[in-house]
């Protein structure tokens, strides 16, 4: 793909974000894992939840993907 990242960029200028309740707490748990990941594109989902284990948020992404093809691997983090 040849085309220059500006260009690229530029078509997703249209696209908007929802705006969210803040959620005071301490905790928080951010749940990820990669459902398909091959040579060029990997497919991604997410859920963000709160110090009392309720789900807040969820999200799904692809985005460019580099290395091997590896589905299925979970990530949890805690902060």
């Amino acid at each position: 793909m040849d085309e220059a990242l500006w260009k690229r960029l530029s078509r997703f200028r249209r696209l908007s974000t929802i705006d969210l309740r803040p959620d005071i707490s301490e905790h928080f748990e951010l749940r990820a894992e990669v459902m398909q990941r091959g040579s060029r594109v990997a497919s991604t989902r997410l859920e963000f939840l709160g110090s009392d284990g309720k789900l807040l948020s969820t999200g799904a992404g692809a985005c460019g993907s580099a290395g091997p093809a590896v589905a299925g691997q979970a990530v949890s983090r805690t902060s």
